[in-house]
């Protein structure tokens, strides 16, 4: 996906799923999107792109900052366009040859530049052969629908590259910068809301973006070098237009014949390619000392010559590379229109026919909850699909009968996890509802964690698994899939893809 159309996606995507109560995004503004995308023409990518505006639309009126947030998060591509304007600056005001009228033919920065770029020239083809050709495709990072807040066993919580130097550093400031005034100014529901969803659209365009910001970070840095050198020489020629400089060299350890076979390796090619006769050794002789008695003109054409060819051509092609993978990058994120909520993107008859009876056992199942469990399972079956959701089964009730319009309706068996598991009590009612379910149909049992984590919050990580292994051990003979999940969070892309495996939605073997 496009870069600027994969960021709306991901931001949008981001803001709607951490909005599970509809404050910021309402349910009627999501219906408006997702028509609106229906209605346009182009392929999923161009209307995933439709609704994310759309959305955005919505979102920026009520939290102007969500703007600034999707403002700065593309903000490093036109800013590292600055990098080899500055370093051209600066090289017009440097003095490589050594400062006042004097050419030293043996500067210490004239090597350093030399031997610096003959080092990142070599470095980046040993790089290359260890990892492909600067086009070669990196490895994917599929993008899940994993929520903001901390991870559960039963998810999938993709992780972003999190690469050091400058490129995490980049990527983290201008995400510091647009995260930081996100929730500045609205009342306390919105802002966490807002604090949800700032934090996953960071993790999920940190993991899409980043080989696009390495390259384009690349390209910049070889573009400075090369500006930087090219300035350097630039203003001494600019400077030699009103000024006479005299070149010379001064050496404690070398002598003449040194000095020329030295000048004469670093030198030969561009005194070939220019035309130039270096010096006899009688020649070096008279240019010793500091005050120099011979004209720099030849001298500065071939120091000009040798850096043009060392350090601006290998740079200036490293970082036409580089721009080539970036470009390449920047049409192409791996981003797929169609996970999480994007997902109502796919056919609205998608489901039709499909019926599925949920049996809450034990447990009262709120608005919140009830809204966020028939999302998932619209997400998992298709948004046509007939979700029936009945009254709750009261503890050690037995099954009730069957009265769906459908006579081979699935059935979810709804259980939360704070309850203790029993074999007699939860995994007898599990196996009856397999007994008399249908030929063919389905039956699932999702455990909710959405109590637990209220109860007792995020920090009790080991009881909660413990309680999970619980429930796993109850149920493992059922004969029954088995799905954990919290209704409070955004549900993981890898949790919908076996739910839909659990509901024969999708076989085994099938891709995602």
């Amino acid at each position: 996906m496009e870069a600027a159309r994969a960021r709306a996606v991901l931001l949008a995507r981001a803001l709607e799923e951490a909005d599970i109560e509809a404050i910021v995004l309402r349910r009627g503004d999501r219906e408006r999107a997702t028509i609106a995308a229906q209605g346009s023409e182009g392929d999923l990518e161009s209307r995933a792109a439709v609704r994310a505006e759309v959305l955005l639309d919505v979102a920026t009126r009520e939290v102007p900052a969500l703007g600034g947030l999707r403002r700065v998060a593309g903000a490093p591509a036109a800013a590292l366009g600055l990098a080899p304007a500055a370093a051209l600056l600066a090289g017009l005001g440097s003095d490589v040859f050594g400062p006042g009228r004097h050419i030293n033919v043996l500067a210490p920065a004239l090597f350093g530049l030399l031997l610096w770029n003959l080092f990142i020239v070599v470095l980046w083809g040993v790089t290359a052969l260890r990892h492909g050709l600067p086009g070669r495709k990196m490895r994917a990072h599929r993008l899940g629908a994993g929520g903001g807040s901390p991870p559960q066993p039963w998810s999938r919580q993709h992780s972003s590259p999190d690469p050091g130097g400058i490129a995490g550093w980049l990527r983290d400031a201008v995400l510091r910068a647009g995260l930081a005034g996100l929730g500045r100014g609205v009342e306390p529901r919105v802002a966490s809301v807002l604090a949800g969803a700032g934090r996953r659209f960071a993790r999920d365009w940190s993991a899409a973006a980043t080989p696009l910001i390495e390259a384009r970070i690349r390209a910049s840095l070889h573009a400075a070098a090369a500006a930087w050198a090219i300035g350097a020489v630039a203003g001494l020629y600019l400077r030699g237009l009103v000024m006479a400089y005299r070149a010379s060299w001064e050496s404690t350890f070398l002598d003449v014949t040194q000095i020329r076979r030295v000048l004469g390796v670093t030198l030969g090619p561009a005194a070939i390619l220019l035309d130039i006769d270096l010096p006899d050794n009688a020649g070096f002789a008279a240019m010793e000392g500091p005050a120099g008695r011979v004209a720099a003109a030849p001298w500065i054409h071939l120091w000009a010559a040798t850096i043009g060819l060392v350090v601006v051509g290998p740079r200036l092609a490293l970082m036409l590379a580089s721009a080539a993978r970036a470009l390449r990058l920047g049409r192409r994120l791996d981003v797929r229109p169609d996970e999480g909520s994007f997902r109502v993107l796919h056919d609205p008859h998608q489901g039709s026919g499909r019926h599925l009876v949920v049996v809450p056992y034990s447990r009262e199942l709120d608005g919140n909850d009830a809204d966020a469990l028939l999302s998932f399972l619209h997400e998992v079956l298709g948004a046509a699909a007939t979700v029936e959701l009945r009254t709750k089964a009261a503890w050690g009730e037995d099954v009730a009968p069957r009265d769906s319009a459908s006579d081979r309706p699935a059935t979810a068996i709804l259980f939360s996890s704070v309850q203790l598991p029993e074999g007699e009590v939860h995994g007898q009612f599990v196996r009856d509802v397999r007994r008399d379910a249908p030929a063919g149909a389905s039956v699932v049992a999702l455990i909710d964690a959405a109590a637990w984590q209220r109860r007792f919050g995020p920090a009790e990580h080991e009881r909660a698994a413990e309680r999970r292994r619980a429930w796993d051990r109850v149920l493992d003979g059922t004969g029954v899939p088995v799905l954990h999940l919290d209704l409070t969070l955004s549900f993981d892309e890898d949790l919908v893809r076996r739910a839909e495996v659990a509901f024969c939605v999708r076989g085994e073997g099938e891709g995602g």
